[in-house]
């Protein structure tokens, strides 16, 4: 017979929906417990790069502009440069209005000698780009974990295609996939720590859902982070609490977003530097631009936010905000304080170029709008790509009135699980909390659950 405390689990683990092994795993992280088998074409695509290391073909890395692109793209690179492949990186603007890819304007003029692409947290959006690459016989990869456009299905290592596992996985993880993949054939146990970290400040920032391998891959990738000897990371670093849900947190605050600010002023480029600076000096010049770039960005958003004010935030349908002074590179964090503070859908619009209007949208977990945008905007949108709960879009400056009124008149629902709660049928309050806490930390798609007596 159970006793209450072992009652107060089995509940708890319904209530998630885990399976014994899933429970056993979200206790006892292990990189043991990844999944056995990597992604499709993650083996595929190994051999496609030892190949084209012993032939010493060009290769372009093509990453998208925030902190998922450049960790993704930064151990996808190191991973090739420890095969001696002769390989760059390439970003486009992050305010660009065509929305997170490659287009043909993007790889004019690069082309010489490249033998490979490699689109990484992004795909091919230009069937032209296609076209340009089969005439000059370039092989092109896509790494992504958003549904892909154009390419050869063979060809690409995608997170979406099969079963449920590699579902929530961000770019950074398939990037440390492919990592491990190559640790098979020569082994680096630093290398693969720091790529680790790099996934775990990925997966975080992208607020991917932390169930399965990103639970064990960013509570192991923390524990290596107060273990770093990249200097970047340690100049960014702070005392260890012992408490994983506090690091997570605080991990955010001091890493995650100051590492994701020089992609939003387009310097994506130093962002990618950390994972590969060795000199101390070097790095305290580096931590010094990243942190001057997020002193700004947080200076400005908050002048942003507060012009949002202005507008009624109205419930149980998505906000839409625009004013002409708003700024594309902050949108995204604007839509993501109102989301968390008014638990509301919403999308905030800043005039880009060219006549058009970018936008992000962010959602409280449990709500998923980018399907029902995408269906409302079908004739309207000239861009939507993204996650459920966190994505992107492009209109004509023209058509806002008219796409403000379609998006604000979707119906929208909140998954009821959110909602639910656990009794404690007699379990003493502080005892039900010890068994919670075994859990930490908590996050998107694993929330912690409230108790009632």
């Amino acid at each position: 017979m159970l006793n209450k405390k072992q009652e107060f689990r089995k509940r708890l683990i319904k209530y998630w929906g885990f399976t014994e092994q899933e429970n056993e795993h979200a206790l006892h992280p292990s990189l043991e417990n990844l999944n056995k088998t990597p992604p499709p074409n993650t083996r595929k695509f190994v051999k496609r790069i030892i190949k084209a290391s012993e032939n010493q073909e060009k290769i372009i890395i093509f990453g998208d502009n925030d902190l998922d692109g450049c960790m993704s793209s930064g151990i996808l690179l190191d991973c090739l440069k420890a095969f001696n492949c002769e390989a760059e990186i390439i970003f486009a603007k992050h305010h660009h209005n065509d929305g997170p890819g490659i287009r043909k304007k993007h790889i004019d003029g690069k082309l010489e000698n490249v033998k490979i692409i490699i689109t990484i947290d992004c795909s091919v959006r230009d069937e032209d780009v296609i076209k340009e690459l089969d005439k000059l016989n370039i092989d092109l990869w896509t790494i992504d974990h958003h549904p892909y456009l154009f390419g050869t299905k063979e060809q690409c290592v995608n997170s979406t295609f099969t079963g449920n596992h590699f579902k929530h996985y961000c770019a950074a993880g398939l990037a440390f996939r492919i990592s491990l993949e190559f640790q098979k054939i020569k082994k680096n146990t630093k290398q693969i720590e720091n790529h680790l970290v790099g996934c775990m400040l990925a997966t975080i920032a992208d607020s991917v859902k932390l169930r399965g391998d990103n639970r064990t891959i960013v509570i192991c990738g923390i524990e290596k982070w107060f273990k770093t000897d990249l200097p970047v990371f340690k100049l960014l670093n702070f005392e260890d609490r012992k408490n994983i849900s506090k690091n997570l947190f605080t991990i955010r605050k001091k890493a995650v977003s100051p590492l994701n600010s020089p992609p939003r002023y387009d310097d994506p480029h130093l962002t990618v530097s950390s994972l590969f600076c060795k000199r101390s000096k070097k790095a305290e010049e580096i931590t010094r631009k990243i942190k001057k770039y997020n002193k700004k960005r947080i200076e400005e958003s908050k002048k942003m936010f507060k012009k949002t004010n202005n507008q009624k935030i109205k419930k149980n349908c998505i906000n839409v905000f625009y004013e002409k002074k708003f700024s594309p590179i902050y949108v995204s964090q604007i839509a993501g304080r109102i989301s968390f503070e008014e638990k509301t859908p919403s999308i905030v619009f800043a005039e880009s170029d060219e006549g058009c209007l970018r936008g992000s949208a962010r959602s409280p977990d449990g709500c998923e709008i980018r399907d029902l945008v995408i269906n409302g905007l079908k004739d309207i949108a000239i861009d939507i790509g993204g996650h459920p709960q966190a994505f992107g879009l492009t209109i004509k400056k023209d058509d806002f009135e008219k796409a403000k009124k379609i998006i604000e008149t979707i119906p929208i629902s909140f998954n009821t699980k959110n909602k639910e709660f656990l009794t404690l049928n007699g379990l003493p309050y502080e005892d039900a909390l010890k068994i919670m806490n075994e859990y930490e930390p908590y996050g998107s798609g694993f929330r912690k659950p409230t108790i009632h007596e």
